[in-house]
């Protein structure tokens, strides 16, 4: 299956847990109203972005050394190493906020995939079969 994708595809997967008082509809014949759900609404994209030719040698490792923690950890988990005005002066420099024009309406997809979950159109696994 890792041979369907190349070197240069970017993959992200968006996890959503609903539990306690979140669980907005608990009877399960309203499962289907989930798909009207927007739980993403306030999610912001960022894209790490290293500029190796504007970058002092310092901040080339500090960019590689910070993309490690998150690939190792998450983003969440490592922006609490740092105090919040370290922090926020790590964000300013190497993460840059993606526009809602580069990136797909996940919310749709999403309300695409619950609906064909519920009349049993389940897509997976999710790779191309072999000839």
């Amino acid at each position: 299956m890792a041979e369907l994708y190349g070197a240069d595809d970017h993959l992200t997967r968006i996890e959503l847990q609903l539990s306690g008082a979140a669980v907005p509809f608990r009877r399960f014949s309203d499962v289907d109203r989930y798909a009207e759900l927007n739980p993403l609404k306030h999610v912001r994209m960022t894209r790490f972005q290293v500029q190796a030719d504007r970058y002092t040698a310092v901040k080339r490792l500090a960019a590689y050394g910070l993309r490690w923690l998150i690939s190792k950890y998450g983003l969440q988990a490592t922006a609490r190493m740092f105090s919040s005005p370290e922090w926020a002066a790590l964000k300013n420099v190497y993460l840059k906020e993606i526009q809602d024009s580069e990136i797909p309406d996940v919310n749709s997809l999403m309300r695409k995939s619950i609906r064909r979950w519920l009349r049993g159109q389940i897509y997976f696994p999710r790779f191309r079969t072999q000839v």
